[in-house]
């Protein structure tokens, strides 16, 4: 408001103060800034946030006949990378869901073809049995088994027991995987085991699909009576050199993936949208200024439960990706475009170590890897580091301030960089644990900055 009164008053003594010549110029001026002042004075109630609250728990009460039918996708694609108890609280947590059990339908979509993958989902059906009237009785939340217990201190009376059978299905399934073979009992226990022969690999398989839950059946029931919710076990076919897409293949021509695209997800859901997926933004305004985009920015996130440490953890993740990833992907799309390269899948582990998950606990960001991106980024923040230690020098040992003026958006940027970077500099000379960076990534990037920072001076 002060910008827009100043505006007025100067445009005014404009008015004033010309005899004449570009008058109408600066009456029109004057009228284009009016008009554009009044814009900004109303956006105050542009600014009204419209909050929609929901109520599930009624659906069945008033729609119960008229619900459709929901299906729930768990993707997995491999046990050992991707820990099968992980899944199996998915599953579960999914099985749970209040919905109609006659309307409701999970399948877990195998791109690994595992045989210990089918054998955790028959331990995830055994135990909906027990599961799922439990969390009725209740009132169950979460509904992931082992983040509920999790939960319970002491181990209450009323939970005791199912506390104990999803201890023992762990044990089971932990030790299923530890042997590397499945027991001949359980084999026999389902028919579903004999599409796994010598001669069934990861990379070369049949079309697997097997029901575990019959919905529509008689003998889908649980402990108390009530109807189950379909689960069903599938795998697509993978045959040496036959070229298929890589994510949630058994899956993918229901839901429509768009590969070849560096960004796939997005395009994806970008499709998505076109086919008639409607979505509103929170807000149609942009701040197209530094300072009032950032307020703005931290208001949303504290209106969403957020912190303003989470608001600058996001900031920084944000300059991360800015200046490493997106330059690689391009670098990578212009390869690929020139046939040079493949898309390729790469998965990752989901195996979380001890360490790893105190480090998260104390929100420090996690580094502990030798890939390139890392080198760019060490070099960009000790460039600022440098570029800034070396302006305040200069102006300190010189006793030449009245570059300051000329320099301060410089040295401000610079002094922002720095501390947005901050956790880099802790990763590259303070931290000493595997989340730090390794050393030869600290000293190219050491010796990266400081080529850039004597040549630039040269050019």
């Amino acid at each position: 408001m002060a910008a827009i009164c100043a505006t007025w008053l100067y445009r005014i003594q404009q008015l004033i103060s010309d005899q004449g010549g570009g008058s109408w110029a600066c009456i029109g001026m004057f009228m284009a800034e009016l008009w554009f002042s009044f814009y900004w004075i109303n956006q105050p109630v542009r600014f009204k946030v419209c909050r929609h609250s929901t109520f599930k728990e009624r659906l069945l009460t008033r729609y119960e006949d008229k619900l459709p039918g929901v299906d729930i996708f768990v993707c997995t694609a491999d046990p050992v990378m991707e820990p099968s108890i992980m899944v199996i609280n998915t599953v579960l947590s999914a099985m749970s869901f209040n919905y109609p059990p006659d309307k409701l339908s999970v399948y877990l979509s195998d791109d690994g073809g595992s045989p210990f993958t089918f054998y955790v989902l028959l331990e995830a059906s055994n135990f909906s049995k027990y599961w799922l009237p439990f969390c009725k009785k209740f009132i169950v939340e979460p509904r992931n088994p082992e983040a509920y217990f999790a939960q319970v201190i002491n181990g209450n009376a009323d939970h005791s027991q199912e506390l104990l059978d999803t201890k023992d299905m762990k044990t089971r399934i932990e030790s299923a995987i530890a042997k590397g073979s499945i027991s001949k009992e359980i084999r026999d226990e389902h028919n579903g085991f004999s599409e796994w022969n010598d001669e069934v690999t990861k990379q070369n398989h049949q079309s697997i699909v097997q029901i575990i839950i019959d919905g529509r059946g008689t003998n889908a029931a649980e402990i108390e009576g009530c109807q189950l919710p379909t689960l069903v076990y599938m795998a697509r076919e993978k045959r040496p050199g036959w070229s298929h897409n890589f994510k949630a293949g058994a899956m993918n021509s229901l839901m429509g993936l768009i590969y070849g695209c560096a960004v796939e997800d997005v395009v994806t859901g970008l499709t998505i949208q076109c086919r008639g997926w409607k979505y509103q933004a929170f807000g149609s305004y942009h701040l197209h200024v530094f300072i009032a985009s950032s307020v703005h920015s931290l208001i949303e996130a504290m209106n969403c439960g957020s912190t303003v440490k989470i608001w600058w953890n996001l900031e920084r993740m944000w300059m991360i990706r800015r200046t490493t990833v997106f330059l690689f992907r391009f670098i990578n799309v212009i390869i690929k475009q020139l046939g040079l390269s493949q898309t390729a899948f790469a998965l990752t582990s989901k195996v979380v170590e001890e360490d790893v998950s105190i480090r998260f606990e104390l929100e420090i960001i996690e580094f502990g890897s030798s890939s390139i991106m890392f080198t760019l980024l060490g070099s960009l923040t000790m460039m600022n580091l440098f570029c800034l230690v070396g302006a305040t020098l200069k102006m300190v040992v010189l006793q030449n301030f009245g570059a300051l003026g000329n320099l301060i958006s410089q040295v401000f940027l610079c002094g922002m960089m720095v501390l947005i970077n901050f956790p880099v500099y802790q990763a590259m000379f303070f931290k000493k644990d595997k989340g730090s960076l390794q050393f030869y990534v600290v000293f190219k990037s050491l010796v990266v900055a400081s080529l850039a920072c004597l040549i630039m001076p040269l050019i």
